[in-house]
């Protein structure tokens, strides 16, 4: 796979992962060539690649689950505006960015939960594919992410090797064509 930049949630990254392994399971090898690679092209990549290769310039911004929000009720408040949000359950939180000035305790225990089972589930991805490769723990490569220099990448097992774009048909050729690694 080259360079395959698509945007898809994690549920399809995670049912595409399964696909490819099947394909893999039937003695397919899978490499995958980036420019520059996010966290969850890297987690699919990483659960079944037998090769990741990167750019010399690239990066691969490893990253896990965050949210940032805005809380608006204050703001509005010095306008003299006030938004009611009838709440059916305390985890209801679509029109908390108008009627909060903070994330409140049902909005975070939901997201807690979301996210940590998000993270585990892209740890687990990565783990299976690149265990063996890897230098440190993938919840410690996590944390001392993005890595915004394919060296990086390369020490810390997260790819296989560097290669330029126009590089990729030889080194698929087989012409005795050396990665740098």
């Amino acid at each position: 796979f080259r360079d395959q930049l698509f945007l898809t949630s994690f549920a399809n990254i995670t049912e595409i992962s399964r696909s490819l392994s099947d394909l893999k399971a039937s003695g397919k090898k899978i490499y995958f060539y980036f420019e520059s690679v996010s966290t969850m092209q890297y987690a699919l990549a990483a659960s079944v690649a037998d090769e990741i290769y990167v750019a010399p310039q690239g990066t691969v911004n490893l990253k896990g689950f965050s949210r940032t929000g805005i809380y608006l009720r204050d703001f509005f408040a010095r306008f003299g505006i006030r938004f009611y949000n009838f709440r059916s359950h305390e985890f209801k939180t679509a029109f908390n960015t108008f009627t909060e000035s903070g994330m409140t305790e049902g909005e975070r225990e939901a997201l807690e939960s979301l996210y940590f089972s998000l993270q585990d589930e892209l740890e687990r991805m990565i783990s299976f594919g690149r265990g063996k490769k890897l230098t440190a723990g993938i919840g410690e490569l996590i944390k001392n992410g993005p890595y915004l220099s394919s060296e990086k990448a390369l020490s810390a097992g997260l790819i296989d090797g560097k290669l330029y774009n126009d590089e990729i048909s030889k080194w698929a050729r087989g012409n005795n064509y050396n990665v740098s690694r």
